[in-house]
């Protein structure tokens, strides 16, 4: 088993809502994926592994819920919103991955004239 990373909630939102970008989706329903995943993910539910599985399977679209299954224990006095979630490396190392075709570097909007 990989070793976990932390991250910041909007950083699970953020990298969704770029997945769903690269599959077409409209800026608004990645948005909400991206939110909903990231409050499921804060919450202890699996609806990020959940993510993950839609886009290895190639069944991410306007229609992705999250399945209601079992919540991982949440330690009542943690903040993830200041300390940060855990988040399985593995995950993570995909997400970007399935993620990188949404960024655009800065080289490339240099080269761009008006």
């Amino acid at each position: 088993m990989t070793s976990p990373v932390w991250v910041a909630p909007r950083e699970i939102r953020d990298i969704v809502n770029r997945c769903c970008r690269v599959r077409r989706l409209d800026a608004g329903v990645s948005a909400d994926i991206g939110s909903r995943v990231m409050a499921d993910h804060v919450a202890g539910g699996s609806g990020l592994t959940q993510f993950v599985d839609a886009l290895r399977r190639d069944e991410l679209d306007v229609h992705f819920v999250i399945e209601a299954g079992p919540m991982r224990p949440i330690d009542a006095a943690a903040n993830p919103y200041r300390d940060g979630i855990e988040v399985s490396s593995e995950i993570w190392t995909e997400l970007h991955s399935s993620s990188a075709a949404f960024l655009v570097s800065a080289e490339l909007l240099d080269s761009f004239e008006d």
